[in-house]
């Protein structure tokens, strides 16, 4: 069976049928197991181009080609005996001819399957034969049996790329989202969906299928009420068509979002990866923040979820951090930057990366994420001085004692409106140097407004402190400031500690 498989299925390192195909960033597609094994010993250039790579490079999952193998091997099983194969043109005709008998046609679309799947030249003869015309009428049939088929060579014919285009212009796209809208059978359904994957691997199908009217909401349909097979694959062909970013708002405006949420809730990880998309687009983050319980779902996937789940919803979150504020306390409360913590050690490059990122978008959003202690609020914060605010300085269980006035110490390096600095010396107190370092900033910023945020200081801490300080003006808050008045500018002081090891 495995010699009939397409030689595009087959990783150029192993040669073996790929489970888990991903792209490298040279553009090229190899099993990650293998690819890994490469980068791992050290080679940072393309095993088939020799082009160098980059210090970490990314392994994009293709899912669609992950897809296609997976249906590959299930629209034909093997047979013991297999009978001669006839004529393409014969057997092109058959299907056409309106007096040939479902058992013909029936008979003629195994054979073509089986055809298909020789190589490409073939694949392209078959095409060029008019099967394809033949083969979407089969679609539309009444018999599921022979609808189901149908949709299988169509898989099979549209592994290349130039069938990718040639398909699109014949039609396919409308017979398939008529399956996909239709009363077939949840095979013939999903199979509809791998077929639309298959056709947006390339870039103008994926902007072609998104135009087509009810494409997108019968995706989106089969995600709300397909069972499992069905929304695995609608997920699948709803990613790779999101790629294209005028798709994501058409998808949000078919109601996306609270239905991949849910699924997501549910334990789809593919789901979640259609939401890192969308939540590239305003409507997707947006609706996102407006679904009840959004940081939850996302959070539970960083509990529980796939490593490419885990990925997908630190990206989302990511969004979703630098759009909406309470968004942002909402991930903080729930725990997420501690979870971020913990990722920064992981396995995975990706997820260390995007915990990473969203660890840092905290501080580089477009406002300051404050939570003001002992229910201090904005008012309050306009008429506090150096030595009120430290007086004020407590935080229940996390900092149970007011922090004293301490002379201050070190350095600090000005960039531009950021100011970092770096604790490194694990044999300091870091409590210690939390509070002479707040104490600097205090006397440096005297004549400033205040606002702190000291939710995440504890009393005991590992390997780095990293201190971050932006200053800017708050609007609608302290809108009466002159924004060129330095001394008036509000300054946010946040407060970051890293626990890296046991």
């Amino acid at each position: 069976m495995e010699a009939q498989f397409p030689e595009d299925f087959r990783c150029p390192i192993s040669l073996e049928i790929m489970s888990d195909p991903v792209i490298l960033c040279s553009g090229h597609t190899f099993e990650r197991a293998s690819i890994q094994r490469w980068l791992d010993a050290g080679h940072r250039t393309c095993p088939i181009t020799k082009l160098p790579l980059p210090e970490y490079p990314s392994l994009i999952p293709n899912h669609a080609l992950r897809s296609l193998i997976s249906n590959y091997a299930l629209v034909s099983p093997p047979k013991l005996h297999h009978q001669p194969l006839g004529e393409p043109q014969a057997l092109i005709t058959t299907l056409s001819s309106p007096s040939s008998t479902l058992d013909s046609k029936l008979d003629s679309v195994d054979q073509l399957i089986r055809l298909s799947k020789r190589d490409a030249a073939f694949r392209s003869k078959l095409t060029d034969s008019g099967v394809v015309t033949a083969v979407l009428r089969c679609v539309g049939s009444n018999d599921l049996i022979l609808q189901e088929k149908a949709l299988s060579l169509l898989i099979n014919l549209s592994l290349d790329d130039d069938n990718k285009l040639g398909l699109v212009a014949e039609g396919a796209i409308g017979q398939i989202v008529t399956a996909l809208l239709g009363g077939g059978s949840s095979n013939c359904r999903a199979l509809a969906a791998t077929v639309l994957t298959s056709l947006a691997v390339v870039d103008v199908n994926k902007a072609t299928i998104g135009a087509y009217p009810y494409a997108i909401w019968a995706l989106v349909s089969l995600l709300k009420d397909g069972k499992g097979r069905e929304k695995r694959e609608a997920a699948t062909a709803l990613y790779a068509i999101c790629l294209f970013p005028d798709n994501r708002r058409r998808a949000v405006q078919c109601g996306a979002v609270p239905i991949l949420m849910r699924i997501a809730d549910s334990g789809l990880d593919r789901s979640v990866e259609v939401l890192g998309l969308l939540g590239k687009c305003k409507e997707g983050r947006e609706e996102m923040v407006n679904f009840n319980g959004c940081v939850r779902v996302l959070v539970r996937v960083l509990k529980n979820g796939s490593s490419r789940g885990i990925q997908y919803a630190l990206l989302t979150l990511n969004s979703l951090c630098c759009y909406n504020e309470a968004t942002c306390l909402e991930a903080i409360k729930q725990g997420v930057l501690e979870i971020c913590i913990g990722l920064l050690d992981d396995d995975n490059e990706k997820i260390r990366r995007n915990a990473s990122n969203l660890i840092q978008g905290w501080f580089c959003a477009q406002w300051s994420y404050c939570l003001i202690l002992n229910n201090i609020n904005y008012e309050m914060i306009t008429s506090l001085n150096k030595k009120t605010l430290l007086d004020c300085l407590t935080y229940g269980s996390i900092l149970t004692r007011s922090i004293q006035y301490l002379s201050h110490s070190g350095h600090w390096k000005f960039n531009n409106d950021k100011l970092e600095f770096f604790f490194l010396d694990s044999q300091f107190s870091y409590l210690g140097m939390a509070i002479r370092s707040l104490n600097q900033l205090l006397n440096y910023s005297s004549s400033c407004k205040m606002v702190v945020w000291l939710g995440w200081l504890k009393l005991v801490f590992k390997d780095v402190l990293i201190l971050m300080l932006r200053k800017r003006s708050i609007d609608g808050i302290f809108n009466n400031f002159a924004k060129d008045e330095p001394a008036k500018i509000v300054l946010s002081l946040s407060i970051l500690f890293l626990i890296k090891g046991p």
